[in-house]
């Protein structure tokens, strides 16, 4: 490595999305107060478990309008509740990064809810609960 660099275990991955548009949306995010958390893929990677990332999937329990009031001026889609999902998704960088408010599944009994906690940070980025991962997955 050369002096002056930093070793990212997203550099180590084999293949991922560029991570500047996921460091960018966490910074802005928490730079208005708001928790995020790093999950999916991206979470199964800076845990060890994976090499590959499609996504960067981000989870807030935030409210959806200050959510857009902080990202005003960014271009992202908008996917709303569907058959299995309960929550609505902000996709930004041609859905390179993935923001889920509020992660909820339908489910038969009612909507199951995913709670947006923070378990650990890695170069700088925040990680959502492996346990919370573990039921959405199996949901």
């Amino acid at each position: 490595m050369a002096p002056g660099t930093q070793d990212h275990w997203i550099d180590r991955l084999r293949s991922a999305p560029d991570r500047r548009a996921l460091v960018t949306l966490v910074e802005r995010l928490e730079g208005a107060g708001l928790v995020c958390a790093l999950g999916g893929s991206g979470l199964l990677a800076a845990c060890g478990l994976a090499d590959q990332v499609r996504d960067w999937d981000l989870t807030t329990d935030a409210p959806i309008e200050r959510v857009k009031a902080t990202v005003a001026g960014e271009q992202f889609q908008y996917k709303g509740p569907d058959d299995l999902h309960a929550d609505r998704k902000l996709m930004f960088a041609d859905g390179e990064v993935e923001l889920i408010l509020q992660f909820a599944f339908q489910a038969p009994c009612g909507v199951v809810r995913i709670p947006t906690w923070v378990s650990d940070r890695r170069d700088g980025i925040p990680l959502g609960s492996p346990e919370a991962w573990a039921v959405a997955y199996h949901l």
